[in-house]
């Protein structure tokens, strides 16, 4: 679509005017090529507090100075690097990011959750979403038949979906005229921490079957920070405990209704996770500078290993 004006001038210098004012309105919409990647780290006995920043700070020997709004950045290796609030964050060098991957994974089992690219405009938001459909079981119906003094119970199960389980994360990219990007962060993390086990009536209880339903965890964390063109942001600090169930159980014998629970056994599970996310937004103003970036993207994909992070 085209807008087309027909503007009726007295003189050729404003003429002149008008097309200067034309040519600094018509500008290509600027845009953001933002890179992401989600690495859960499951936590060893040894860091079970999170993962150890100083150390890894000094794998990549210096930590590249930036500029915050209201979330914090540290700007050197040497800065403190204290969670405000649970979550903190740094910049560094997009040619890093595989040094401080290798020296995480040092501290737990590392593996890439999503790496997704995603194209924006200014201004405008990028959501990535790494969700889940839960099962559950809501309800049981039990049904009872006696035949020849001898009772037979049958159940169905009544199933319903959690279909927001996982992580939501928007960016906001605002780009200044010194081609830093401030950019505005929504975290949303919802996990299943538990699940409830719940009686649903006498028959189902007397059959030792029980609802299970997900109690979650939600946690929401907001940050707007800048970073420059290419530069990677860091983001750490977000801990989670996620509680398993272990069933052991006698083959056959452990179905058995009311005597099965004499075969089983029940063992709960402790994991402690740290999200880590690393963001790269690159400015994108002319055609030329997309059109690089889509070269430099192509050769990557070519080579036979394109992250350290595919190791995991």
């Amino acid at each position: 679509r085209t807008n087309s004006v027909l503007i009726d001038v007295a003189s050729s210098s404003e003429a002149d005017k008008i097309e200067n004012l034309i040519q600094s309105l018509d500008l290509p919409v600027s845009q953001v090529l933002i890179e992401a990647k989600l690495i859960e780290v499951v936590l060893s006995d040894e860091n079970s507090l999170g993962i150890d920043w100083e150390m890894a700070s000094q794998v990549i020997s210096e930590i590249e100075p930036t500029t915050t709004l209201t979330g914090p950045i540290f700007g050197r290796a040497s800065s403190s690097l204290v969670p405000v609030s649970g979550v903190f964050s740094f910049a560094i060098s997009n040619k890093r990011v595989n040094a401080v991957i290798v020296a995480v994974s040092k501290q737990g089992n590392a593996h890439a959750l999503s790496q997704p690219r995603i194209l924006t405009l200014d201004g405008k938001e990028a959501k990535i979403e790494i969700i889940e459909e839960v099962p559950f079981v809501s309800g049981v119906t039990v049904t009872s038949t006696t035949s020849g003094g001898v009772t037979t119970y049958s159940y169905s199960y009544t199933i319903e979906t959690r279909s927001d389980i996982g992580i939501t994360l928007t960016v906001t990219p605002r780009i200044q005229k010194d081609r830093s990007v401030n950019l505005h962060l929504d975290i949303k993390e919802i996990r299943i921490v538990d699940y409830l086990e719940l009686p649903i009536s006498a028959e189902a209880e007397a059959i030792g079957v029980r609802s299970r339903t997900p109690h979650t965890a939600d946690r929401i964390t907001t940050q707007d920070v800048v970073v420059w063109d290419g530069q990677t942001l860091i983001l750490g600090g977000m801990i989670s405990t996620r509680k398993s169930t272990i069933v052991s159980k006698v083959p056959f014998l452990g179905n058995i209704p009311l005597l099965g629970h004499l075969f089983k056994k029940t063992a709960y599970e402790d994991t402690r996770t740290e999200l880590v996310i690393f963001l790269t937004p690159y400015v994108i103003r002319s055609f030329g500078e997309g059109k690089m970036l889509t070269n430099e993207e192509k050769e990557i994909e070519k080579q036979p290993s394109a992250g350290i992070i595919e190791k995991f």
